[in-house]
């Protein structure tokens, strides 16, 4: 038996592995789409309600099939030594695995009241266990970190970019029809669930967010260390889109405002490499942080307090 075809796969997922990640992932999230089809192909008893919504699984099934076009020909991506690009792969890769364990778990937990377009159940009723603890639509949420992490794997603004601008955007359009149908169908129930959790982007406990925080510090020194430039560039992409993600308000508020300190440092960085030294002071943020304060969330709290 010639066994040239199975030494030749093997050595590409060793060259490029990270595409081995992504299509583990991938085939995860939809084989838990199949079986969910399957089971309800045997559920007899029809929806309430139904609205049809142009964002089902077969879009965005090729939305995400553009995205992994556009990421392999390498339209859009960002050039970066060899050091920045392992840090992107394992950031693209860790964000990969969270958003396929987030989607398969959501679409468990949820069971029969799953559906490829808008639905109501007969019973339906609001869901509280993990992940719609975290986010109310977490399957959509999960998508989209998805979707970043395929960005970051690919050192690829574009997909990051196409990800945020085009696909979140048009879920958050399908969240608020199907939360339309869920308050008239439950009411205060979900009313109430409206107000203690957030719709897409998860709030990640305050021992998970501090976990990130720490790995982002690891990272900028990392970058320091190494004298990259860009590896403290996708630090700061990190930066904003980790505001997005903390429980608590005052960390969302400051992480923002230390992306627009880290850009204003990269460009004058750029423009006189002996002002490189000032990105230690993000540095020195970031590691404090993960102690559950910064200098950020200190002059918010201070700020809160001389209000009258």
């Amino acid at each position: 038996m010639n066994s040239a075809p199975w030494n030749d796969l093997i050595a590409l997922a060793g060259r490029e592995w990270e595409y081995l990640v992504l299509g583990i992932t991938a085939a995860a999230v939809l084989t838990s789409v199949a079986f969910r089809f399957m089971n309800k192909m045997d559920e007899p008893t029809p929806p309430v309600e139904r609205e049809k919504n142009i964002a089902a699984t077969l879009t965005m099934t090729l939305f995400f099939f553009v995205m992994y076009v556009v990421a392999r020909l390498g339209i859009g991506q960002v050039a970066l030594p060899e050091t920045p690009m392992l840090a992107a792969k394992l950031m693209g890769c860790g964000l990969l695995i969270l958003g396929a364990v987030i989607n398969i778990a959501a679409r468990v937990v949820i069971g029969r009241f799953w559906s490829d377009q808008i639905e109501i159940q007969p019973g339906h009723r609001v869901v509280r266990v993990w992940p719609y603890t975290w986010m109310r639509h977490p399957m959509y949420g999960s998508l989209v970190v998805f979707g970043v992490g395929m960005g970051c794997l690919s050192a690829n603004p574009l997909v990051t970019v196409a990800v945020l601008a085009i696909f979140l955007p048009v879920m958050t359009q399908r969240a608020q029809r199907e939360e339309a149908h869920l308050l008239n169908a439950c009411s205060a129930d979900y009313a109430a669930f409206q107000r203690e959790v957030p719709m897409i982007i998860p709030h990640f406990p305050e021992y998970l967010a501090r976990w990130f925080r720490g790995t982002l510090a690891a990272l900028m020194i990392w970058a320091m260390l190494a004298h990259s430039l860009e590896m403290f560039a996708l630090a700061g992409i990190l930066t904003l889109l980790l505001s997005f993600a903390m429980a608590r308000w005052d960390f969302r508020i400051a992480y923002k405002m230390k992306t627009g300190v880290i850009t204003l440092l990269l460009v004058l960085a750029v423009w006189n490499d002996t002002l490189r030294i000032l990105l230690w002071i993000p540095v020195f943020s970031s590691s404090m942080s993960i102690f559950g304060e910064c200098p950020f969330t200190l002059m918010l709290k201070w700020s809160k307090e001389r209000q009258p």
